[in-house]
């Protein structure tokens, strides 16, 4: 008897969890392009080449969803519960969802703790490529520049600050000043 209520206790808890979840919204194929716009921080009419591929992940429903908006191509992963996941886009600059935008430091912060890293001054920084990903539940800020002596690539943690991932290529003085120059000529021409 016991264990027959600790069963039916399990069951209501987890048709509960399921049935409370809806109230945090629920991700299915016909709610999925306004989920996504939602969460982009984007109006949904506005969403062009939406398309998905919908898989089975841990028992869940999870969609592999990709977009275009203002002329730049999205990946977003989702699961039916409306845990996003796997974010990348096409462009060199940063873009962070609205609906995780608070959770993060800001894109200011992020620049500071690679440049620290790289102990280079933003005046002296060349910036080659700047990104935002959630990849694996963790918040990414990525960037690859230059500095006056090497190549950099850093990766700083979203949530905190700290550096995921941190290389980079020294380089000869003067093979940096032809490399710096020639990427200051692009970027006024890019």
């Amino acid at each position: 008897m016991k264990k027959t209520l600790s069963v039916l206790f399990a069951v209501i808890f987890a048709f509960s969890a399921l049935f409370g979840a809806s109230a945090i919204g629920l991700v299915n194929e016909s709610t999925l392009k306004s989920k996504v716009a939602s969460y982009m921080g984007y109006d949904e009419s506005n969403l062009q080449d939406f398309s998905y591929n919908k898989t089975t992940q841990n028992m869940l429903d999870y969609y592999t969803v990709t977009f275009r908006y203002s002329g730049v191509s999205y990946t977003i992963g989702v699961n039916a519960l409306g845990v996003y996941d796997n974010y990348s886009y096409s462009a060199n600059k940063v873009i962070v969802p609205a609906a995780v935008k608070d959770l993060c430091i800001s894109e200011l912060e992020a620049k500071g703790s690679a440049l620290k890293e790289a102990n280079c001054s933003s005046s002296d920084a060349i910036f080659k490529s700047e990104k935002f990903a959630v990849k694996n539940g963790a918040s990414v800020y990525s960037y690859d520049f230059l500095s006056k002596s090497a190549e950099w690539n850093v990766d700083v943690n979203g949530l905190t600050g700290g550096i995921i991932n941190s290389s980079h290529a020294d380089k000869n003085v003067i093979v940096m000043f032809f490399i710096r120059f020639f990427a200051k000529i692009a970027a006024l021409f890019g």
